[in-house]
């Protein structure tokens, strides 16, 4: 456990900045019609303590439901909150605020892991003014939960005061036992509860109520995952992917537990990636207003404030932009004609899955444009993951005549997943750039087909090898 040393009157004034930082998210989500709950220090410091002071703080913990997460995200940036959402976890962002930060998450422990969505822990919340204001506060049982699963998210190494209001909210008096195990059981848990308990009552003084949580709950349904766990959490320096991994897998359903592992592999390798791109000074992203699709580099940046960055740097920034928010392209070029015509603006958004048939923004560092293209499939190019697409002069019926021949010449290169921008989600454009027919669909996924045997016959030499043809 990490030791906190803080006065009394360096946590009574971190409570009043928490404060006014939870007012101002909670307004302005709520205003959006977006429901938020505060959880973990902020809440316990108010309902399991005599006063605020006694439980030092360092941020404000908000859960949010995952069909909102990337609305909040886009309205943090309209409101020019300094906001990060590319973390090793997904659907989990900070507001970096100077003095206390707010962190929003859209699960309730690692991503995966817990089978009760937040939307039923805003569903049972109440609606107080506890803090000074309207402001929703989660039910207890729901919290004491919320504090199992964030434990055993951080390996059983939280700090001394997340220990103290796990230990404060089961001795609570109108704490339920059987509440508890029935949350755990409804949310297949077991395993991580029971792991977080027990662990518990090897750190703190003998808690009666602990122990007959342990013995409710029974036989933990993955008995090997549990020993590996307490394995992997005493030791001293946690490996890194351990850290990630475990938590996200512990879940009592095989099923759920495959879905965890892989939000937790999607979520690193998307985050660490995020990281690894080049920042840009603010006035280098204010000078981002508008990006010429096909005809090269958008106006705001040429001999603006961005002349002596590196391109590619400047071009990964657009990716990151469109993390949560939209971003308006200016077309220019006949390649979607007649869907998008020449001139036209169309709004994009990043996605975290692209399918074939859609209408992506890719960046071409070497070319210094951003195409927008249609979306074929997926392959490995030069040891990264990478998106295939092609122009598309569509006619009223669908798909290119050049397609329907099965000329693949007019295919683009592979191009690195960070280097794309976003999905057509919107503008001047046919619908059915947005709403994809699933004719078209099947379409670009039979020339994927056609163009991964084409590779194949290239590699296996069972066809003739044309130069020309671009996999």
């Amino acid at each position: 456990m990490r030791k906190t040393a803080t006065s009394p009157v360096a946590a009574w004034i971190k409570h009043q900045i928490a404060r006014e930082r939870l007012r101002d998210v909670v307004t302005a989500l709520e205003a959006a019609g977006i429901p938020v709950v505060p959880v973990k220090g902020v809440v316990s410091a108010h309902t399991l303590y005599a006063d605020v002071a006694e439980r030092p703080m360092s941020d404000v913990d908000l859960r949010l439901r995952v069909r909102d997460f990337r609305k909040a995200v886009a309205l943090a940036h309209e409101l020019g909150w300094p906001i990060d959402a590319h973390t090793p976890r997904l659907w989990q962002a900070e507001i970096a605020f100077p003095g206390c930060p707010v962190e929003l998450e859209s699960t309730l422990g690692p991503p995966g892991l817990c089978a009760m969505a937040v939307d039923q822990l805003i569903e049972r919340s109440t609606l107080g003014t506890r803090f000074g204001f309207p402001c929703r506060e989660p039910e207890l049982h729901d919290h004491a939960l919320v504090l199992c699963l964030n434990a055993f998210k951080d390996m059983l190494r939280p700090p001394d005061r997340s220990v103290e209001d796990l230990d404060r909210i089961l001795r609570n008096p109108q704490f339920r036992v059987d509440a508890l195990c029935s949350l755990a059981r409804h949310a297949r848990v077991v395993t991580a509860v029971a792991a977080v308990l027990t662990w518990l009552l090897e750190v703190r003084p003998p808690n009666p109520v602990c122990r007959a949580v342990l013995e409710a709950l029974g036989p933990v349904p993955r008995p090997r995952l549990a020993a590996a766990y307490r394995t992997v959490a005493r030791r001293r320096v946690l490996p890194p992917y351990d850290s990630l991994l475990l938590p996200s897998i512990a879940s009592d359903s095989r099923a759920q537990a495959i879905r965890g592992l892989g939000y937790s592999l999607y979520g690193w390798l998307e985050g660490g990636t995020a990281r690894r791109l080049q920042p840009l000074s603010s006035s280098g992203i204010r000078a981002i207003a508008s990006v010429a699709v096909g005809g090269g580099i958008a106006p705001a940046l040429r001999g603006g404030a961005m002349s002596n960055a590196p391109r590619r740097a400047w071009l990964h920034q657009l990716a990151r932009l469109t993390s949560g928010a939209e971003l308006s392209l200016h077309v220019r070029g006949e390649c979607m004609q007649p869907l998008i015509a020449s001139g036209a603006r169309v709004r994009v958004r990043r996605a975290r899955f692209y399918f074939p048939g859609d209408v992506l923004a890719v960046l071409d560092a070497r070319a210094g444009v951003v195409k927008l293209h249609r979306c074929v499939g997926y392959r490995r190019h030069a040891s990264t993951w990478c998106v295939l697409t092609q122009p598309d002069a569509s006619s009223v019926g669908g798909i290119a005549p050049a397609l329907r021949g099965g000329a693949m010449s007019i295919g683009d290169p592979p191009a690195p997943l960070p280097d794309v921008i976003g999905r057509v989600i919107g503008g001047e454009c046919d619908a059915s750039v947005v709403a994809v027919p699933w004719r078209t669909r099947a379409e670009m996924t039979r020339v994927f087909g056609v163009r991964a045997l084409r590779w194949l016959g290239d590699r296996t030499r069972l066809l003739p090898h044309r130069s020309t043809r671009r996999v």
